[in-house]
């Protein structure tokens, strides 16, 4: 039988989404947008080939397939948050290492772990700021959150390699330069210069324009 439960970031969404009976409402409590949480449902429905809303209005209503999936989410997290919090009346203590890009922990991590330490006082926390493929178990590293199109395949497969999500990525410029351009399709950026790193990884022009469908003509336009 085929493992649909690989992916347990969409079941999250699913709970959430299913209780409120609203995509946006279950993107504000997961802290997500509404088109993500809209993405996995299309995924998880997929995934287990059934059809699980229906939109009625503005309310995103269960099916009986549903339904039922959201009785079997809802007993299965509460036997896991059971679980959690008799782990946490015993009480938790060692050290965690964590390791990310500069960017993402500084603007989310950091923020998050302050209420992290204050539950969890005994625990030691290391954060190592890196965007390559390190060796975990070498560096002894506890959890290890990596960004590209490449995670799993350079993941250990003895290590568990979880999904975390995704955010949109949208070509920006000046003011200036908007008022004096007429962009309309991704294709009218080729009419002015685009700015690249030197090292852009899978952030790249090209991989953009193919997820618009659009193959760029001539890739020596993005030097």
């Amino acid at each position: 039988m085929k493992n649909v439960l690989r992916n347990f970031n969409l079941y999250r969404s699913f709970e959430c989404a299913a209780r409120h009976h609203s995509y946006s409402k279950a993107a504000s409590e997961l802290c997500s947008s509404q088109a993500a949480v809209s993405q996995k449902m299309r995924q998880l429905e997929e995934e287990i080939g059934s059809k699980l809303f229906i939109r009625k209005d503005k309310q995103m209503l269960l099916t009986q397939k549903g339904k039922a999936l959201f009785e079997a989410t809802k007993q299965a997290f509460a036997i896991l948050q059971k679980s959690i919090n008799e782990i946490k009346d015993e009480g938790i203590a060692g050290s965690l290492t964590i390791t990310s890009t500069q960017a993402f922990t500084s603007l989310w991590l950091m923020p998050k772990l302050n209420k992290f330490s204050m539950q969890y006082p005994d625990i030691e926390i290391r954060v190592m700021s890196s965007s390559s493929f390190d060796d975990i178990k070498q560096q002894h590293i506890d959890l290890a959150i990596r960004f590209g199109m490449n995670v799993q395949e350079n993941t250990d497969p003895s290590l568990t390699c979880e999904y975390f999500g995704e955010d949109p990525v949208y070509p920006v410029c000046s003011s200036q330069l908007a008022k004096t351009q007429t962009f309309k399709t991704p294709i009218d950026l080729l009419k002015t210069w685009l700015v690249s790193l030197e090292n852009p990884g899978p952030y790249d022009w090209p991989t953009w324009f193919e997820s618009t469908g659009k193959r760029v003509p001539n890739t020596s336009t993005l030097d």
